[in-house]
């Protein structure tokens, strides 16, 4: 289950869901915001959530519907707002129907920004954690960029549309196709320890 605005997270996910061999069935929900946030985001649009976002708010989603009542795993891809979970993060962790299925469930986490994923990580592993499910572990692909030209590049992005290279000097935004294809690796690691429903060392052998 993830949100994606602007389409990267959604190309992660389905790349770490490709690591599963034909053992495993997997459903895909994506969480879908009413009305919808577009992309590029406008200037009023993008510095309007600031607030929301730092205050945990949330926004309206539209209802969450699994096929059924309980799961061996979720992966949880989420977005991060000005260091802050995203609104549409936070509306999931609103909904009745996905609180009930986290309950006693083994949880990954998957984060795909520019930096600064910490704290964010915290919160949402809190959360987890309060709403009864296990957070066994977390993914995290970032933008490889030089930190003060990904400021640059990132902005292109956002308000452009424009992920690939700007005027010369700006590099390319966001994770790399590169990461994201090699990202199947990571499914394949978390299907060897679901297999023995052993999850104490899979953060460890992520992170390696």
């Amino acid at each position: 289950i993830h949100y994606s605005q602007t389409g990267q997270l959604s190309k992660i996910i389905k790349s770490i869901s490709n690591g599963f061999n034909e053992d495993v069935e997997i459903e895909s929900i994506t969480v879908s915001p009413t009305p919808k946030y577009t992309f590029p985001w406008s200037s009023d649009s993008f510095f309007s959530v600031f607030p929301e976002s730092v205050l945990g708010k949330s926004c309206n989603i539209e209802p969450i519907i699994p096929k059924r009542n309980n799961y061996d795993l979720i992966i949880i891809g989420y977005q991060i707002w000005y260091l802050s979970p995203s609104l549409p993060t936070n509306a999931m962790f609103e909904d009745k129907t996905f609180l009930q299925l986290l309950k006693n469930t083994p949880v990954v986490t998957v984060i795909a920004c520019r930096n600064m994923w910490v704290e964010s990580n915290k919160i949402i592993h809190e959360r987890i954690e309060m709403l009864g499910g296990k957070h066994i572990g977390n993914i995290v692909l970032i933008d490889r960029a030089h930190n003060l030209l990904s400021v640059l590049s990132v902005l292109v992005w956002m308000f452009k549309g424009k992920q690939e290279r700007y005027m010369y000097f700006i590099p390319p935004s966001g994770v790399s196709e590169k990461d994201i294809n090699e990202a199947h690796r990571f499914g394949t690691i978390i299907q060897d320890h679901l297999k023995t429903n052993n999850f104490e060392n899979l953060q460890s052998v992520l992170v390696q």
